[in-house]
């Protein structure tokens, strides 16, 4: 996407506040009841939508994808192998 100084600008702060939003509803979910596996499904949840939703704006073509991979570190908190997020079709696989 080619964009002006200020239409990059306008979108950064919307993603931004986005982020920022959302993450203040996840911390407070976790303070009216502390679970942390949830809290790291929600904030994952959250970073997948909102670069997905980027994605999407910025019009990339069809044929480009961007895949989030979970570290292997990250597969033992949530009780499965690695998996990527596809932005570009929306769907999560799971790699074994």
């Amino acid at each position: 996407m080619k964009a002006d100084a200020a239409t990059r600008s306008t979108l950064l702060n919307r993603f931004k506040s986005r982020l920022q939003t959302g993450q203040k509803a996840i911390r407070e979910s976790y303070l009216a009841k502390p679970d942390a596996l949830r809290l790291l499904h929600e904030r994952c949840r959250l970073i997948d939508e909102v670069l997905c939703d980027l994605w999407h704006e910025l019009g990339f073509p069809a044929p480009l994808a961007l895949l989030r991979w979970a570290a292997m570190g990250a597969a033992s908190y949530f009780r499965h192998p690695t998996s990527t997020f596809c932005c570009s079709c929306r769907k999560r696989q799971t790699l074994r």
